[in-house]
């Protein structure tokens, strides 16, 4: 959680960056070396360099580039994020301990920068998703297919689901998922599933699918991107088994 003029890895090409945003009195995200690519996950920049490494994919994700960012006051050098900005907030993953003043970095909205504003989230439309999100995929807070029960790109999660999850709305192969699973030994049952840096997730269990899932079988597992797995018991007595992955 930083905000600075410049990030700058030119011999530490594999240095994290995660909710950093570079402003407009520097160069951004950079890596002189050209040998191997920084990593950015979930930053903002002011100019094109944010989303630069993300063709490398492995967690590069959630950056946006050509931000304009408001502060309360950058000509006093008060870069607390102003109340109004869409370009830094709700952007971020889950924060990294407090922020520059001390205060928790409360989910579900999380912003890009030193900064937690504590205000609350634009959301012009009232539907539960943040302007900002909406903006950045769908180019406005009211665009077509971009209410929080639209599924822009039909792959079976609307857009909230989509925003709660980290996935891109605008990607069908871009979801929540169980990837793969597997009884290994005994009653040692192995969960696969697609992840997004910065999220937990939790497995609910039940042995009668119409009664829902009662049972929390593990919980606050963080992401391993891009792919998560846990192995769970079995319990062979009740003759099946169902369960699903959550976000939490």
């Amino acid at each position: 959680n930083c905000t600075g003029t410049r990030f700058d890895a030119p011999s530490r090409e594999r240095a994290r960056y995660v909710n950093c945003l570079a402003t407009d009195m520097g160069n951004g995200f950079m890596s002189r070396s050209g040998r191997a690519p920084a990593y950015a996950s979930h930053c903002v920049s002011v100019d094109g360099t944010a989303t630069a490494w993300d063709g490398w994919a492995d967690g590069r994700e959630g950056n946006a580039a050509n931000q304009a960012v408001s502060f309360v006051n950058a000509a006093s050098n008060d870069y607390h994020l102003a109340d109004a900005d869409i370009g830094a907030r709700c952007r971020g993953t889950v924060g990294l301990g407090t922020d520059i003043d001390g205060e928790e970095r409360a989910g579900p909205y999380y912003d890009v920068g030193a900064d937690q504003n504590q205000t609350a989230i634009p959301d012009a439309d009232w539907d539960g998703l943040p302007d900002a999100w909406e903006i950045l995929y769908f180019g406005g807070a009211n665009a077509p297919n971009g209410g929080a029960n639209d599924d822009a790109d039909g792959d079976g999660m609307n857009n909230y689901a989509e925003w709660r999850a980290g996935t891109i709305p605008t990607d069908a192969n871009s979801l929540l998922r169980v990837s793969d699973w597997l009884l290994v030994s005994g009653t040692n049952f192995v969960v696969r599933w697609s992840s997004v840096g910065g999220k937990h997730y939790a497995i609910d269990g039940s042995a009668n699918l119409p009664a829902g899932f009662p049972v929390t079988v593990s919980s606050n597992i963080p992401a391993t991107p891009d792919v998560n797995s846990r192995t769970v018991n079995v319990n062979r007595v009740v003759g099946q088994e169902f369960f699903r992955v959550r976000v939490q």
